[in-house]
């Protein structure tokens, strides 16, 4: 739930309150037998982000955010294991522009989560636009993310062992972006980049206990660099294509190519409305390059195509939607994780998706 409000002529508010909860109910198999698993995961938080606009030149953008995952249980036959969390956030950002070409970004965001998710996040830009519908962006950002409860706390005493010292990860992003706007209905844009991450999050087998893993951090930095390109072309307000290709090399501690990061990916969509707009059309193709799997065997790329239709027009806040995944039912397989047997995933052929989304107005 949220709620929007001008305060004045130059400061606005959006603040948003929100719950969620994750529940899994599965058979699972060890050592070949079957045991019942249970996973419950609640979680509340609110945010409250204000734009002030009254110094010349400058935007600033303020607020606090906090999150309580008060529920991050699993439950086996045998034990249970209760776990919570919390986040607490506060954030600054200003943009200085001080001519029609050149501006400025700076910000700053802190996190406070107890051990091991405390965090300064910092990041600069600077922006040129050299005409009119041509932006160059050249920016440093700083993130981390905070082991996840399934990394830290699951122990199921026969497959995995917990690890509550985990660290956090860390990542600094260095990247140069080109977005060129040639009229009200194109769009170009482009960019390199390159991240560096720190304490790497994996979770591995253990050489003392054949047979469980454990979450640990990498003692060695991961690297990705790469480009991408997109291009969008509007025709009508429900009818466009829009294409954009990848490609990265991501490294891992020993310089090897990672696991399931594949170098190429390319995807292309076109929608186009029919009927007097009583019906919208969908088309997708998404390719996927070459990646390793756990074992480093190569997995073959693949492309595959989706279909969709929808409707938003016959029923009020209601859309009908029909859709073909896998269109010309293509066989392919994507790497499984480094516990599973064997080291890969078939995938699904073509099958029918219907879906009926409501919205609350």
């Amino acid at each position: 739930m949220s709620y929007e409000d001008a305060l004045s002529e130059r400061l606005s508010n959006v603040s948003k309150i929100y719950y969620g909860q994750y529940l899994y109910d599965a058979q699972n198999l060890s050592s070949g037998v079957l045991y019942h698993e249970d996973n419950i995961g609640r979680w509340w938080g609110a945010e409250s982000k204000f734009v002030y606009t009254g110094f010349n030149g400058h935007q600033l953008v303020y607020g606090a955010e906090i999150r309580d995952d008060f529920q991050q249980d699993f439950i086996f036959p045998t034990n249970k294991v209760e776990n919570s969390n919390y986040m607490a956030s506060l954030y600054l950002q200003d943009e200085y522009r001080w001519s029609e070409q050149w501006a400025v970004n700076a910000g700053l965001r802190g996190d406070y989560g107890g051990k091991n998710a405390n965090n300064l996040s910092p990041r600069l830009a600077l922006l040129y636009s050299p005409q009119l519908g041509l932006e160059i962006k050249a920016s440093y950002a700083t993130a981390f993310r905070r082991a996840n409860a399934f990394e830290k706390y699951y122990d199921d005493g026969s497959t995995q062992l917990a690890n509550p010292d985990l660290k956090k990860e860390q990542v600094k992003a260095y990247e140069l972006v080109v977005d060129y706007q040639p009229d009200a209905k194109s769009k170009l844009m482009g960019s390199l980049y390159y991240y560096k991450t720190e304490d790497a999050i994996q979770i591995n087998e253990l050489v003392a206990l054949p047979g469980f893993t454990q979450a640990n951090n990498a003692d060695a930095m991961f690297r990705t660099r790469g480009m991408d390109v997109e291009y969008e072309r509007r025709f009508t307000p429900t009818s466009r294509i829009r294409a954009n290709y990848a490609w990265q090399y991501s490294t891992q501690a020993s310089r090897e190519w990672m696991v399931n990061s594949p170098k190429n990916l390319a995807k292309f969509n076109y929608a186009q409305d029919l009927f007097d707009q009583q019906l919208n059309l969908g088309l997708e193709l998404q390719y996927v390059g070459k990646r390793l799997t756990e074992q480093r065997a190569t997995l073959g790329s693949y492309s595959v195509v989706n279909l969709t239709m929808y409707n938003n027009t016959w029923f009020k806040n209601t859309t009908l939607s029909a859709s073909v995944k896998n269109l010309f039912d293509r066989q392919y397989a994507v790497p499984a994780s480094d516990y599973s047997t064997p080291d890969r995933f078939e995938q699904d052929g073509a099958r029918a998706w219907v879906q009926v989304t409501y919205d609350l107005k």
